[in-house]
C-alpha cells in the first residue's frame, strides 16, 4: 500500500516521501517482516501545490470579475464551466442554473434573440478560425421576470477529433444600462435630426473651414448634391464682396471673441445665384472639437419689402415737397394780388401773411 509522509528537515524545509511496502508472512500465516521502498516526491508535491495555488487564484480571479466567463459545449448544449458572476447577473442560484441544464439558453433567452442565435450565431461557431471571435448581443430573462441585455464575445476553446468546433469559451457583459442610454441617445438624436431637417432655415456645421454637415434646406439653397457640398470651404458659398467680412467673423468667433451672432450677408449658390441671407452663428462641439453652427435665413422677400417701403417713403417725401412748393406759390400769388389791390386803393382780398412775416416764419 502506498503511504505518503510529510516530514520536516532539520532546516525546517518540507520533505515528502512515498512509501511502497510489501508484508512478508510466515508459513503459519503470521506477519514476518515488511519490505519498504521510499521515494522522494518533494518536487512532485511542490509542483502539485503550485498548480493548486494557481488554480485557486484563477478561480478567485474568475469569480471577482464583473463579467460572466464560461465554456459552452456545442454537443451537450450547456455550459460545462462557468463562474459565479452568472448568479449575480441573472439572479438565479447555482442550483437553479444547474437545473436548467441544456435548456438554459432556450428557456431564458428572448424568443426573437433565440431565433437569431440558432440561425446565425451557432453556424458562426463552426466557421470560426483560431484566435478569432464572434460577438452577439441578446436579451436574457432575469429571475424577476424582466429582460436584461447581454453582450458575449466567444472564441474556440476545443476542437473534436475531426477538427470541428466542440467547445467555445466566452465572456459576457451586462450592457443593460449602456443599451438603455444608447437607445435614449438614438431617440434624442432622431428627434433632433427631424427638427433640423424640418427647419425652415438652412443649417450647416463648419469645421476646419469646411462644410461637414448640412440639412436639406441648406442643400436646397446650395442647389446641387450633398456629396459636392460636404467638404467644400465655406467661403465658396459667399458673394466675393462678403468673403472678407464673414471670414473675419469666423476667425474671431473661434478665437473666443464676443461678436454679434446675427448679421446679414450674401449667399452664392452652386449656379452662381446671389441670395440675400441673415446669418446666425455660434460655437458648438462637434466630433470632440470646436465647430461653427450656422443658420442661414433667406431674407430676399424682406429685402424686397424693405426696398418697396424705402421707395414709398421717398415718393412720399417728394410729394410732400411738391405740395409744400405749391402752397408757397399760392401764398406768393395771393400776396401779389393783395399788393396790387393796395396800390389801386382797394382792400386786401386774401388773408395771407405779408412777405416780411413769411420771411420771419421761414427763419424760425
Amino acid at each position: 500500500k502506498n503511504v505518503e509522509f510529510h516530514l520536516l528537515k532539520k532546516n525546517g524545509e518540507d520533505y515528502y516521501i512515498l512509501n511502497n511496502g510489501i508484508l512478508d508472512y510466515k508459513p503459519n500465516g503470521e506477519p514476518n517482516q515488511t519490505y519498504c521502498l521510499f521515494h522522494d516526491i518533494t518536487d512532485i508535491k511542490k509542483k502539485e501545490k503550485q498548480l493548486y495555488d494557481e488554480l485557486e487564484l484563477s478561480k478567485k480571479l474568475l469569480n471577482s470579475t464583473p463579467n460572466t466567463i464560461y465554456i459552452y459545449d456545442l454537443v451537450q448544449k450547456k455550459n460545462i464551466s462557468i463562474n459565479k458572476r452568472i448568479n449575480d447577473i441573472l439572479g438565479y442560484s447555482e442550483k437553479e442554473v444547474e437545473e436548467f441544464g441544456d435548456k438554459i439558453i432556450q428557456q431564458l433567452m428572448h424568443p426573437d434573440d433565440f431565433k437569431h442565435y440558432i440561425e446565425y450565431i451557432i453556424p458562426e461557431y463552426y466557421k470560426l478560425k483560431k484566435d478569432k471571435f464572434v460577438e452577439h448581443k441578446y436579451r436574457m430573462r432575469h429571475k424577476s421576470g424582466s429582460y436584461i441585455w447581454l453582450l458575449s464575445k466567444e472564441s474556440i476553446f476545443k476542437y473534436d477529433k475531426d477538427g470541428n468546433t466542440l467547445q467555445v469559451i466566452g465572456i459576457t457583459e451586462d450592457v443593460t444600462e449602456k443599451t438603455i442610454i444608447e437607445k435614449k441617445l438614438i431617440e434624442s438624436e432622431t428627434k433632433y435630426r427631424n427638427l433640423v431637417e424640418r427647419a425652415n432655415d438652412g443649417i450647416c456645421i463648419i469645421q476646419d473651414r469646411k462644410i461637414v454637415f448640412a440639412n436639406t434646406k441648406f442643400i436646397n439653397f446650395w442647389g446641387d448634391s450633398k456629396e459636392k457640398l460636404i467638404g467644400l470651404e465655406f467661403t465658396k458659398l459667399l458673394s466675393e464682396d462678403e468673403v472678407d467680412k464673414v471670414d473675419e467673423s469666423y476667425k474671431r468667433r473661434l478665437a473666443g471673441e464676443e461678436i454679434p451672432p446675427i448679421y446679414e450677408s450674401v449667399f452664392k449658390s452652386s449656379k452662381g445665384e446671389l441670395i440675400d441671407i441673415e446669418i446666425n452663428a455660434g460655437i458648438i462641439e462637434f466630433m470632440g472639437r470646436d465647430a461653427n453652427l450656422v443658420l442661414i435665413h433667406d431674407i430676399r422677400n424682406r429685402k424686397i419689402s424693405e426696398k418697396k417701403i424705402k421707395e414709398q417713403l421717398e415718393d412720399l417725401i417728394r410729394s410732400n415737397k411738391l405740395m409744400v412748393s405749391r402752397e408757397h406759390k399760392m401764398i406768393e400769388l395771393k400776396q401779389e394780388i393783395n399788393e396790387l389791390r393796395l396800390m389801386l386803393g382797394k382792400q386786401k382780398k386774401y388773408n395771407a401773411p405779408d412777405k416780411s412775416q413769411e420771411y420771419k416764419n421761414d427763419m424760425l
